[in-house]
């Protein structure tokens, strides 16, 4: 009797263990899911902090690359060229309809910074769609080369010159200038021009002003590698936006056609409504 009363005993005790290590077990995991939770909603509000409150889903954000149309010709002229894989060249009419390669990286860059947020893939038009309403759009290339760019910057122009934390003046293209604009630092009037060796490229944030939800980024180089950069860039560095409220910008160098060697100059915002620069850093920092 005795024997069974202490073997009772010593199950009770351990049972009890067992409810306590489960119970133990179930409030780490609980706390685990927590934190995890908390992060989550951490790095979406950031984002919502950079890209806009609008943004919830893959469907509140969109790329829009420039089109190219390639002139009409007769059929029997040739337009492009390819290599085959043992390295022949072979000429060809091609498409009508098409896209550069480095604004077609910049874009992959740029996307990719949402990969971890939402299942589907973001949406990426050619530049010939309209803007939909209610929609942060990331528009590549500068306004040479994307027509959204343009009307976007146009209409700042108009209703709002003194919120541009940057622009872009025309100058005329040559030998010496080898470009038909220069970045300028409304912040502090210094400039930006390609020299032939450096580029340098840019980020630019608007808030819509024209249906009052979201934002335009304006993801662009003098050349075309810069354009490359710096949708790298805002791919390792779109965090820093969410630290800024308003118009901000990032201006970016580069040694020509090497847009890995990339790095931030200056970054600039509005505060108490001013404009404020901070020092940039490697954008692989």
């Amino acid at each position: 009797m005795f024997e069974l009363k202490q073997l009772g005993i010593e199950f009770s005790g351990l049972w009890s263990n067992m409810v306590s290590e489960a119970l133990w077990l179930i409030l780490g995991a609980a706390l685990a899911l927590t934190i995890r939770l908390a992060r989550m909603l951490g790095r979406r509000a950031r984002l919502r902090r950079a890209f806009g409150g609008n943004v919830h889903t893959a469907d509140d954000i969109a790329i829009y690359l420039p089109l190219w149309r390639v002139q009409d010709r007769s059929r029997t002229e040739t337009r492009f060229e390819k290599q085959s894989g043992a390295g022949e060249t072979r000429l060809f009419y091609g498409p009508d309809r098409t896209f550069a390669e480095e604004d077609v990286k910049s874009a992959f860059e740029v996307a990719q910074a949402f990969a971890r947020f939402f299942a589907r893939p973001i949406a990426i038009r050619p530049d010939d769609e309209r803007l939909h309403e209610n929609e942060t759009t990331l528009l590549i290339g500068a306004a040479v080369a994307n027509r959204h760019v343009d009307s976007v910057l146009d209409l700042y122009r108009c209703d709002c010159p003194g919120r541009l934390p940057i622009d872009f003046p025309a100058i005329e293209e040559n030998n010496d200038t080898r470009a038909v604009f220069f970045i300028k630092n409304n912040a502090d009037d210094d400039e930006y021009r390609f020299t032939g060796a450096t580029d340098y490229a840019f980020i630019l944030r608007l808030p819509k002003i024209e249906d009052g939800s979201g934002n335009h980024f304006i993801i662009g180089g003098i050349d075309a590698s810069g354009t490359q950069a710096a949708g790298s860039v805002l791919r390792r560095r779109w965090t820093m936006f969410a630290k800024f409220k308003g118009p901000a910008a990032a201006i970016i160098t580069l040694q020509r056609g090497r847009p890995e060697t990339c790095r931030v100059v200056t970054w600039i915002f509005r505060r108490n409504n001013r404009w404020i620069t901070r020092a940039g850093a490697p954008a692989n920092s």
